[in-house]
């Protein structure tokens, strides 16, 4: 998966801005217990630990690098340039984490008519940063609790689950809807997933929370490839490919936080265009794969690009 190394000064974007009316609902809950909120998402408790962050200790099975025609080139046993250096993190505070990528039925109750991907059903897809971000504050605001999208730092210590290999279950990627050792599924075998951080270069040394740069041009995507798909025959629709590097625990990627569906008329005149598919389903112009997970947590402290 390709990371984006560009930088650009850009304004810091207010998260949850316009929620300072609202009473919003701290997580206090630590019986260990998932919850079912209002929409029927199931939220797994996390609770607070130290792990190291980047890639593994160990070289990455041959397995995982061998290049693969028009999916992905050969890989380097020490993993991508942007997962160094590998740094001690610490998650001080507990919180909740969908146990699976938002899904589409529960998105349409946030915008109506959305159709997302048959591709990745259930799951919502080609969703963009903003409208991940806008989904959270209002189902902040429908619950009266806190929710948003996982840090970064957040999301490996839920996907590594205790672990220290690439995948949390072991040198090989899990079946799909394979819950890790703390119930949390789909981070090692989903679609790529938002997180909150703008990408940048890790730093050496310790940090609790952290929350990424202060600012920046992509947004990190976690959990799979960007858009490697496979169309499948007129009987059932397109499947997503993902080689299996590109699930590790440890991989980033970046987009812009405005990257999602077209506009329609983008879509209007590529659809208007003769297709040559030889039988197999027409593919929806300009979908991507990815969709988000949310937390439900109080913003960290932790000012950015600061190690504390």
């Amino acid at each position: 998966m390709q990371s984006t190394k560009a930088r650009v000064k850009l304004t810091p974007v207010l998260l949850f801005a316009g929620l300072a009316a609202v009473s919003i609902a701290v997580l206090a809950d630590s019986s260990g217990r998932p919850e079912i909120n209002s929409i029927q998402m199931k939220l797994i408790p996390i609770q607070p630990g130290t792990f190291m962050m980047g890639i593994d200790a160990e070289p990455l099975p041959a397995e995982l690098l061998k290049a693969e025609p028009r999916l992905m080139s050969k890989r380097n046993p020490d993993g991508d340039f942007d997962e160094t250096p590998r740094h001690p993190v610490t998650i001080s505070k507990a919180f909740l984490i969908g146990e699976t990528e938002v899904t589409s039925e529960q998105f349409r109750q946030f915008r109506r008519g959305f159709k997302g991907n048959d591709a990745y059903s259930p799951y919502a897809s080609g969703v963009s940063w903003d409208d991940a971000v806008a989904f959270s504050q209002w189902l902040s605001k429908k619950e009266g609790k806190s929710y948003r999208l996982p840090t970064e730092a957040e999301w490996e210590y839920a996907a590594r689950a205790g672990t220290k290999t690439p995948f949390a279950s072991g040198n090989k990627p899990p079946a799909a809807e394979t819950a890790n050792a703390w119930g949390v599924k789909n981070m090692n075998s989903g679609l790529p997933e938002w997180c909150l951080d703008w990408h940048g270069p890790y730093t050496e040394g310790a940090q609790t929370d952290p929350v990424g740069p202060a600012e920046g041009l992509a947004r990190v995507i976690r959990g799979g490839s960007l858009d490697t798909t496979k169309l499948g025959s007129a009987k059932a629709p397109e499947r997503p490919v993902f080689p299996a590097y590109f699930y590790r625990s440890s991989n980033r990627a970046g987009l812009p936080p405005g990257f999602g569906p077209p506009p329609p008329d983008y879509v209007d005149r590529q659809l208007s265009q003769p297709w040559t598919g030889k039988g197999n389903p027409r593919p929806m112009p300009g979908t991507n794969t990815i969709g988000f997970r949310v937390v439900q947590a109080a913003m960290p402290a932790t000012k950015p690009g600061i190690i504390s």
